[in-house]
């Protein structure tokens, strides 16, 4: 059962002002360009030490490599970080590792591929690198300098390099776009599509910096002359004018992460970096294939993984669920639905040979990552976030490590913590329910992490009219007496439609939404929860 916190009954004129207040929101955010590395938490001396190597390398007709990450936001990053030192006239190569062969980030397999490939003086992480201290050692022996750019969380110690670019306001993508504006600031005005899209890809709170970034960012998306991502709308039936966060995080991103997912991200680099419109095209198609591919492997596996916890999703506060059938490409996508489905924090393993591959997500008031390094005595080079962390652990150990993690659910998880919230922005009337209103709560966009679309109640209003929608009547459509200009729709809310007969008094919680047919704008509801009087 799900919990309510429901804000302040408020009236019509109060509620933009309300919401911008509550969330600490500027609606008149500052341009990109505006934006200093002091604001954003980057320390200006590790930014001029990464600039005076960089330019030395220039000088000296060296060898950079750009070394990146799989998933939407490393892909960015890679793109912007990239495209700036290219455009200086620098002598640079992206390394994208390859998740099975390398493992996450800067690794030592990782760099002896690199090397083999192309031996650089100098590498340049991109969301990555900021707990790689075999790998920094690596680079020392190989005489290779290291500039490390991450956004993750730091451990006890910093990796050895020649300039270390930190902070965990941004996403990797963010942080280098703003490297790329210290030194290449034309090549950031054309990059800040591609920070914008890793910003809403990675999850990132969308105030101060983040929004900023992508208030600005969505419509150079909406115009963009990459003709890679235009190929990409094309391919998942978008519109450009449409592209919106939502779009980013369903349909944009999915196919840029599927490829580091279950073959190898450099395709979905290709994608953003070419100028050759064929090659888009087919890049395009496998991109698009390859997210076709992720769903289906990943229905199996997630129904795999629900029959081998059983009773354990209601038993345990943390899950924890390893088998040598999970693709490494998605434990991570598996443990967000356990998480989502179940509410507990989950870590799902991928075992192969001796060692095993984790990823982990976590609910509001779990810091996953501080969990996993009370056992860094059995873990092996754990990073991420307080939400969503990976690591590597070998196989004789997960027992040992299971029986961790759940001593420190046990502590930090009551029964509180563990029931699913809806969190109501604030009543309001349904008189005050418009298309005006739903137009002026579009000031607070972009809408996302830190800044959801406005969630409002109906308080004892009463149903009209139900019936069920979709495969096995799964969903509800549903019209109120007191707002006979609106219809509404509940996802995943049918089972409830034996009790709404015509008249049950309802308390509704629900987004605003408007729907455009054959040029008519209609108002939707769409429905949180559902509580009956």
């Amino acid at each position: 059962m799900k919990v309510w916190q429901v804000g302040p009954k408020v009236k019509r004129d109060e509620i933009v002002k309300i919401l911008v207040d509550k969330r600490g929101l500027e609606l008149k955010s500052i341009r990109p360009e505006k934006l200093t590395l002091k604001s954003v938490g980057i320390k200006t001396v590790a930014v001029k030490k990464a600039v005076t190597r960089i330019k030395r390398a220039i000088k000296d007709q060296e060898t950079v490599v750009v070394y990146g990450d799989y998933d939407a936001d490393g892909i960015g990053a890679t793109a912007i970080m990239w495209e700036a030192l290219h455009g200086l006239g620098v002598n640079v190569w992206p390394f994208i590792p390859h998740r099975e062969e390398h493992g996450y980030g800067l690794s030592i397999k990782g760099i002896e591929a690199m090397i083999a490939e192309r031996r650089p003086s100098l590498v340049v992480t991109v969301d990555n690198g900021i707990v790689a201290h075999q790998a920094a050692k690596k680079l020392v022996q190989e005489k290779i300098d290291l500039i490390i750019t991450d956004h993750h969380q730091v451990g006890k110690k910093l990796p050895e390099a020649m300039a270390i670019i930190h902070t965990t306001q941004l996403c990797g993508a963010g942080v280098a776009w703003m490297v790329a504006k210290e030194m290449n600031p034309p090549a950031a005005q054309t990059s800040l599509d591609v920070a914008a899209l890793g910003t809403v890809a990675d999850m990132m709170e969308l105030k101060g910096a983040n929004r900023s970034l992508v208030k600005y960012g969505l419509p150079k998306l909406r115009q963009t002359d990459r003709v890679g991502l235009i190929e990409l709308y094309q391919e998942a039936g978008l519109e450009p004018v449409t592209i919106d966060t939502y779009a980013i995080n369903f349909l944009v991103a999915p196919r840029l992460n599927a490829t580091g997912r279950l073959s190898h991200g450099l395709d979905s680099l290709r994608l953003l970096c070419t100028h050759d419109r064929q090659r888009a095209k087919e890049l395009a198609q496998t991109l698009g294939q390859a997210n076709k591919d992720r769903q289906s492997l990943l229905q199996v596996q997630l129904d795999h993984a629900r029959l081998k916890l059983g009773v354990k999703v209601k038993q345990e506060k943390i899950l924890v669920v390893a088998d040598e059938a999970y693709h490494q490409g998605v434990i991570g996508l598996i443990a967000g639905k356990l998480t989502e489905e179940f509410y507990r924090p989950s870590v799902v393993l991928s075992i192969k040979g001796e060692q095993a591959k984790a990823s982990a997500r976590s609910i509001p008031g779990f810091n996953i990552i501080e969990a996993i390094r009370t056992a860094e005595d059995l873990v092996i080079e754990a990073g991420g976030h307080p939400m969503a962390a990976g690591f590597s652990v070998e196989v004789a150990k997960i027992t040992a490590l299971t029986e961790r993690l759940r001593s420190v659910a046990e502590k930090e998880l009551d029964e509180e913590k563990l029931q699913p919230v809806v969190r109501v922005d604030c009543e309001v009337e349904a008189k005050d329910i418009s298309l005006g209103l739903w137009k002026e709560l579009e000031q607070l966009a972009p809408f996302g992490v830190g800044n959801p679309r406005p969630t409002l109640a109906l308080m004892g209003v009463t149903t009209a009219q139900a019936r069920p929608v979709g495969g096995e009547g799964k969903h509800l459509k549903l019209r109120l007496k007191e707002l006979p200009q609106a219809e509404a729709i509940g996802f995943n809310l049918g089972a409830l439609l034996p009790q709404l007969t015509s008249g049950r008094r309802v308390d509704v919680a629900f987004q605003l939404n408007k729907n455009v047919w054959n040029g008519r704008e209609r108002l939707e509801l769409k429905i949180k929860d559902l509580r009956l009087c």
